[in-house]
């Protein structure tokens, strides 16, 4: 029994102590991000279980996603999208766990291609509207993610975007909808577009999610350990 409250105590311990340290990679990540994981941590310390595991849920992302793709030609929409989705997948394994849906009503994605694309007047590659809400879903208290992106088929120079091109913006846009923020290094799935399109997320974008994910995991079961021990202690 002792043996037993010891590792309860210390697991507490040791969890409190990692998530109190801000995660590498962090300034990669988009505002709202580190301020859900601030708010998951404060709940945690209050004893609102529920509300902590909420705010971790539009981190973790670990419920299936509809998505819903329009624009192209026959299968092309859901081909294109089904390899954005991949970009994320083949580099962190479980990302974005997608099923697609025929009616954008029921999609928690949509992604939409269209011929142009533009912010303030400007023609861009891609735009994502994204929102992450806490509430009760289901019958309990939960946290999820929505968007909707729109990716130009046309290049800037008003040629017809490739196929690795459209990957690209998809799975950059994506990778907004996972918590990334944009960055300035050239090469980088989250940089700058240019003439050759990006495949592949860098080391550093991965790590990022990573790091992320991990810390809304130490958060979650730092919450967890403290229910449990509080659970005892009324016992």
């Amino acid at each position: 029994m002792v043996l037993r409250r010891f590792i309860f105590t210390t697991l507490a311990v040791l969890s409190t102590a990692l998530s109190l340290a801000r995660f590498q990679g962090s300034d990669r990540c988009l505002d709202v991000v580190n301020k859900y994981l601030d708010k998951a941590q404060a709940y945690a310390a209050e004893g609102q279980w529920d509300l902590s595991g909420a705010y971790t849920a539009t981190i973790l992302m670990e419920r299936t996603y509809r998505v819903y793709a329009e624009g192209l030609e026959g299968d092309q929409s859901r081909l294109i999208a089904s390899r954005g989705v991949g970009v994320w997948n083949e580099a962190l394994p479980g990302a974005i766990n997608i099923e697609f849906v025929d009616k954008p009503e029921l999609a928690d994605i949509v992604i939409k291609y269209q011929p142009k694309v533009l912010v303030e007047g400007e023609d861009v590659y891609g735009y994502i509207d994204w929102t992450r809400t806490i509430g009760v879903r289901d019958g309990r208290l939960d946290g999820w993610a929505q968007a909707t992106i729109s990716v130009s088929t046309m290049e800037t120079s008003r040629r017809k975007a490739t196929m690795d091109r459209l990957t690209h913006v998809t799975a950059h846009e994506l990778g907004h909808f996972l918590g990334l923020g944009d960055c300035d290094r050239k090469g980088s799935l989250m940089g700058p577009a240019l003439a050759r399109p990006v495949l592949k997320p860098s080391f550093e974008e991965v790590e990022t999610l990573q790091n992320m994910r991990e810390e809304a995991r130490r958060i979650r079961w730092q919450a967890v350990f403290a229910q449990i021990s509080r659970n005892r202690r009324k016992v």
